[in-house]
């Protein structure tokens, strides 16, 4: 999915509204690398092939195209938690959402669409002309919350892959390929902190 980034005042900003969360208490910031044990607790949680450990630790500390933020709720006791977290890559003039999650127990409060809107701010600021994402096949509550920021494109949850060899775990990628096949020399190349580590390390979660 695609959207353009060109009308800067479409991007919904709606803080949380469900009962029991104070907007006040939730606060959205740069993930460190202190917190990245307590981030991916959120992953296995949310995706059936979540990132590794070492991915956010690459994201933050190599991979210099990474943006990085995470969602902060002060509960009653005080507590700081990570509730939801979101890594974005810019490239050139183009924003990629790498991915993006809440925790099971505060989904359906707004805060996935009050981080989105805010790594795609960030985005604007560092000149991203146009941000894209993928949906996983089925996740409607999602695909709707993106369509809200005008993204666009093939539905995913129509969407069909014709594989005949291994899967990536990459649906547009499968889609170009039909997956990997014994023949292949797979190379990966691109400048240096573009992400090709993150790239292969996901790949090789999949296959």
């Amino acid at each position: 999915l695609h959207t353009s980034m060109d009308d800067k005042t479409s991007l919904p900003t709606d803080p949380p509204n469900a009962t029991g969360m104070d907007a006040i208490a939730l606060h959205i910031r740069p993930m460190t690398l202190a917190e990245i044990d307590r981030v991916h607790l959120i992953d296995p949680l949310s995706f059936s092939m979540p990132w590794p450990l070492s991915s956010y630790r690459y994201e933050l500390t190599e991979n210099k195209a990474s943006i990085l933020h995470v969602a902060e709720y002060l509960n009653e006791n005080e507590t700081a938690i990570i509730i939801a977290m979101i890594v974005t890559w810019f490239i050139i003039d183009e924003a990629h959402i790498a991915t993006i999650a809440v925790h099971p127990n505060y989904r359906r409060m707004g805060i996935g669409k009050k981080l989105l809107s805010t790594a795609l701010q960030e985005a604007i600021q560092r000149g991203a002309k146009m941000a894209t994402l993928e949906v996983r096949q089925g996740n409607l509550a999602a695909a709707n919350m993106y369509t809200q920021f005008g993204f666009k494109g093939q539905d995913a949850a129509r969407a069909k892959t014709y594989l005949t060899g291994i899967p990536t775990g990459f649906r547009d990628l499968d889609q170009l390929t039909c997956g990997f096949q014994p023949s292949d020399l797979i190379i990966i190349a691109g400048r240096p902190s573009m992400g090709k580590t993150a790239f292969v390390l996901n790949i090789a979660e999949h296959v």
